[in-house]
């Protein structure tokens, strides 16, 4: 904290506003990075789905799993990301 905004409550509420805005501003490029994601991820398993369904053979229904399953922990992975983005901003506000 500022020395100004020790001494100075304007200052404080002023600079205050300034730090929501600009982590509002980040969560919201990082919700349409994530809505982008979610879009690329319906693709991808809409792909997969309709491959498995044309009647491939075992090996590249296996090899389709695996991808599934990638697809799958790379889902997990960004919301925890997320989730621990979150509770760090709902931490710091708190404060």
């Amino acid at each position: 904290m500022a020395e100004s905004e020790r001494t100075n409550l304007e200052a404080h509420v002023d600079l205050c506003a300034e730090r929501y805005r600009t982590l509002e501003k980040k969560l919201d490029s990082l919700e349409e990075r994530m809505d982008k994601l979610e879009e690329h991820i319906i693709v991808i398993r809409t792909t997969l789905s309709a491959s498995q369904s044309s009647g491939k053979d075992a090996a590249t229904s296996a090899t389709e799993k695996a991808q599934g399953t990638i697809i799958t922990i790379g889902t997990a992975f960004g919301v925890a990301l997320l989730t621990g983005l979150i509770t760090a901003i709902v931490h710091f506000v708190m404060k």
